[in-house]
């Protein structure tokens, strides 16, 4: 009997020493998944900060939405076709009667942060436009993007889409000058 006293201690030694290494590989495998999972999260909301802030830039650059109406909360997108057929003044109800939490969709929580300063050029704004989520609690920036690009912002009240700017006019202008000087230039040669 007093062999199978050791032997007995050397197995149970045997299995704590089996279980705390388990134990070990378990949460390091553990905490890998969650670290895994939290990057692929923030990679996420870096894609869809990228992508809010081309949308908004391409809702600007086409006289859609102005870098005023845009700036602030981000509007929801509502799935549903019934929810909003365009009519501003009617989001808000429509929203309240379909019973939609606003908080649990994709876009809460994010912000546009829109910027404009006249450029060097003429007829072009500087727009630059910053997606960001910030938590709730803490503050933090969560997530962000940052688009920087030369506009041809119109005045609001002019529904340009279509129609010939300014721009366009100085830019065929320019080639029909072009034009006439080459022209005289290959009659010179002859």
């Amino acid at each position: 009997m007093s062999d199978c006293l050791p032997r007995r201690a050397a197995i149970l030694m045997e299995m704590m020493v089996a279980l705390a290494i388990f134990v070990m590989a378990g949460l390091t495998i553990g905490g890998s998944m969650r670290q895994g999972v939290m990057l692929a999260m923030h990679a996420r909301h870096e894609a869809r900060a990228a992508d809010m802030a081309r949308t908004a830039m391409a809702l600007i650059e086409a006289g859609i939405e102005s870098p005023q109406s845009l700036r602030g909360p981000v509007r929801p997108f509502l799935a549903r076709v019934d929810a909003w057929d365009g009519d501003a003044s009617a989001d808000a109800e429509r929203r309240s009667s379909l019973e939609i939490d606003e908080s649990r969709l994709e876009d809460a929580g994010w912000e546009l942060l829109i910027e404009t300063e006249p450029s060097d050029f003429r007829g072009l704004t500087k727009v630059t436009v910053i997606a960001r989520r910030v938590d709730d609690l803490s503050g933090a920036v969560l997530a962000s993007a940052r688009l920087t690009q030369l506009v041809a912002l119109g005045p609001e009240a002019d529904d340009t889409i279509g129609g010939e700017s300014e721009l366009h006019r100085q830019a065929v202008e320019g080639a029909a000058r072009e034009e006439r000087r080459s022209g005289q230039s290959e009659r010179g040669r002859r």
